[in-house]
């Protein structure tokens, strides 16, 4: 008899240790997605600065320094703020495209200044 009365016992305790785990687990689930959704974006703001690079070398060598310094300011204000109105994520990851890629703009702009200051 007393076999009988354990089993069922034993059944109401894994699926309780189950249930449990399963609530305790959902938190570390959306933090998961809430992670890959980070990474895509830091992949995003990283893949607009790589591939303007190489073109934007070649501009700043060709259009004038503050025109070209002044429009890559004024695209990363105009990025950043599409990014705080996106209505959705896709939005918001284009808007951090452009944001690395007018920021790398910046960064060269004020190399290339720099050293015509120098030189």
């Amino acid at each position: 008899m007393s076999r009988q009365n354990s089993q069922p016992a034993l059944v109401t305790l894994i699926r309780t240790t189950v249930l449990h785990y399963c609530i305790y687990l959902q938190p570390l689930r959306d933090l998961t997605e809430r992670l890959t959704r980070f990474d895509t974006l830091a992949n995003a703001f990283s893949l607009g600065s790589s591939i303007v690079i190489l073109p934007i070398v070649v501009l700043y060598e060709k259009i004038k320094l503050g025109r070209l310094l002044y429009g890559s300011v004024v695209l990363y204000h105009a990025a950043s703020a599409f990014c705080k109105v996106a209505p959705n994520m896709n939005a918001f990851f284009t808007g951090q495209f452009f944001a690395g890629a007018s920021a790398v703009s910046i960064i060269y702009g004020y190399n290339f200044l720099f050293s015509a200051i120098n030189v």
